[in-house]
């Protein structure tokens, strides 16, 4: 077995002391952990961002997320939304939204594939409540279609819709 030798530097208050270690193959460093694949632990903060997305009539911003679940978890750091967000993701609980000029959106999977509809007063979207027609093209050669997105813009005209970026009341 090949071993492999490292110089290392311990820092004792005003001096640095090299040493050296090993570590036998395969070692791995933190880029090359492998993901998890299993079931994550239903901490407080898991519970919470599953019910809010769960629950919500739109899809939500990672910010929008991050503020809403604040509401009930005030501790709640930003870096545990991102984590969260994207284990459940990678277990196919929530699906990413991607719109040109958007910001990435997450709604809760159903199994319906349903139009969205885009503010451009406040910029947020929303779910339509009919799912998206059976549309059929023909694609132009040597272009295959994979799959279609229906968008709808407008205003929601919503109480708190307000012009993106200005102060809200």
């Amino acid at each position: 077995m090949m071993m492999y030798n490292f110089l290392g530097l311990l820092n004792k208050g005003q001096c640095s002391i090299p040493f050296y270690f090993e570590m036998t193959p395969p070692f791995r460093f933190r880029g090359d952990m492998p993901k998890s694949t299993g079931r994550q632990r239903n901490t407080r903060q898991r519970e919470v961002l599953k019910a809010l997305l769960g629950s919500s009539d739109r899809p939500l911003a990672i910010e929008e997320i991050h503020e809403l679940a604040g509401d009930e978890l005030p501790s709640l750091g930003l870096r545990t939304v991102y984590r969260n967000i994207r284990e459940m993701e990678a277990e196919e609980l929530l699906i990413a939204i991607h719109y040109p000029g958007q910001p990435v959106r997450y709604e809760w999977v159903t199994g319906k594939h349903r139009p969205h509809f885009i503010c451009t007063q406040c910029n947020r979207t929303f779910y339509m409540q009919e799912e998206t027609p059976e549309i059929q093209y023909s694609s132009p050669e040597p272009f295959e279609i994979q799959y279609t997105e229906l968008i709808f813009y407008g205003r929601c005209n919503q109480p708190d819709c307000h012009p993106e970026g200005s102060a809200k009341d």
